[in-house]
């Protein structure tokens, strides 16, 4: 959590803890605008903030001033992000929540296979080729449309529920940097095609309380 901090004049020694977590900060001189921030290890997941204690022992350190701030403000945090690659079987919407293709359809499109080389993705290597002729080979992909529109489904990654969980929070963020339309697709909810900060944000929350 970043505070900012106005004041008059200068002020020495500020320190926020966060009640329920123990966690604090201190501002050794503050001169008239400062942030000062509050590191909150929370689990995945929707949090009321609550209370904050601001006090400090200034200038002798006998004695203790300070107030509370209490908070009704969410926060949320998101599942760390575990690299992934999409599915090959994801499904793909419409502007309508519609399945647009009648296949499934692929992240990218295969190109042809390479010889392996030091730092390639393992997960690319074609062990069907490897067991024929002992012979290491990479599949290379073409890169995907721009234009694509993606569906990422808990059921289509592997792994348990938190590792599912992290891989969509991967490609959702990377899906936005490449500014491709995504819908998202968890085992209680569908959130339908779009994409910008807004969809992010909503597709990131549902992910952290799922």
């Amino acid at each position: 959590m970043t505070f900012k901090i106005d004041n008059q004049k200068q002020r020495y020694d500020i320190q926020i803890e966060h009640i329920e977590t123990k966690e604090k900060s201190i501002l050794k001189r503050i001169k008239s605008n400062e942030f000062l921030e509050v590191f909150l290890p929370v689990k995945r997941g929707k949090h009321t903030l609550g209370r904050f204690k601001i006090l400090t022992h200034y200038p002798f350190g006998l004695v203790t001033i300070w107030s509370y701030l209490i908070s009704d403000k969410h926060v949320y945090a998101y599942p760390i992000q575990i690299e992934t690659e999409l599915p090959k079987d994801s499904f793909i919407l419409s502007e309508k929540g519609e399945k647009a293709l009648d296949d499934y359809a692929l992240a990218e499109d295969f190109n042809e296979l390479k010889s392996y080389r030091e730092g390639m993705s393992i997960h690319r290597i074609s062990w069907r080729h490897f067991a024929k002729n002992k012979e290491l080979l990479v599949k290379d992909y073409q890169a995907p449309d721009k234009s694509a529109s993606y569906g990422f489904d808990f059921d289509k990654v592997s792994g348990t529920k938190e590792d599912k969980l992290s891989q969509l929070s991967f490609l959702v963020v990377q899906a936005e940097i490449a500014q491709q339309s995504y819908a998202l697709k968890l085992p209680n909810r569908l959130i339908t095609l779009s994409q910008g900060n807004n969809h992010k944000k909503q597709c990131l929350e549902a992910l952290s309380e799922a």
